[in-house]
C-alpha cells in the first residue's frame, strides 16, 4: 500500500515529466520495433494490442522512473543492524525527535534561528513561533549546567553552553 502511496506522489509532483518519459519510452520502443520491421519483412508488429503492449511498457518505465521511495534501508554488514531513512515530515513521524541546535539554544526566529532550519521549523510548528514555554523547558534543565557568558553576541541568548548538552522538550505530545 505504501508503495502505491510512494508512485502516486511522485505522479502528482512530477505529471509533465511522467508524460514526457511515457513518450520517451513509447518513441524508442517504437523507433526499435520499426527498424526491426524494415530489416525483417517476416516479423510484424501492428493493431491496437501492438501499440496497447507499447503504451503499457512506456507507462510501466515512467512510473518506475518517478516512483519516489518513503524509506530505505541499510543493512550494516557483519552487525545485526539496520539503518531505515524515512522521508517525509519528521514532525508526522511517531517516537522521540533529536534535533540539534546551536550551543546557545537560541529560541528567536530570524537571525539567530533561520525558519528555514530544522530548528526554526520546530519552533513554528510546537510552538507556533512563541518559544516562551520552550525557553522555560531550556532554562529550567541547564540551571545545573556550567556555561559561558559571551557578552559580544549581537543576536540572541548570551549563555554558551559546552557541545554536546542535550535537553529534553516535550511539545504536542
Amino acid at each position: 500500500m505504501q508503495e502505491a502511496i510512494d508512485l502516486w506522489r511522485g505522479i502528482s509532483r512530477h505529471p509533465l515529466r511522467t508524460l514526457g518519459l511515457v513518450y520517451l519510452a513509447f518513441s524508442a520502443l517504437f523507433t526499435l520495433i520499426q527498424a526491426a520491421n524494415f530489416f525483417d519483412k517476416k516479423v510484424k508488429f501492428e493493431g491496437l494490442i501492438y501499440f496497447v503492449v507499447l503504451l503499457i511498457i512506456s507507462m510501466c518505465f515512467a512510473m518506475w522512473k518517478v516512483w519516489k521511495p518513503s524509506k530505505a534501508q541499510i543493512k550494516v554488514d557483519h552487525t545485526n543492524t539496520t539503518i531505515e531513512i524515512v522521508f517525509g515530515d519528521i514532525f508526522r513521524q511517531p517516537g522521540i525527535k533529536i534535533l540539534s541546535v546551536n550551543d546557545f539554544f537560541d529560541s528567536k526566529l530570524g537571525k539567530p534561528v533561520s525558519e528555514k532550519s530544522l530548528h526554526g521549523i520546530f519552533l513554528k510548528h510546537a510552538f507556533g513561533g512563541y518559544p516562551e514555554s520552550f525557553d522555560a523547558q531550556v532554562e529550567r534543565q541547564l540551571k545545573r549546567i556550567k556555561f559561558t557568558e559571551v557578552s559580544d553576541k549581537i543576536d540572541g541568548k548570551t549563555k554558551s553552553y559546552p557541545i554536546g548538552t542535550t535537553v529534553s522538550i516535550e511539545a504536542n505530545d
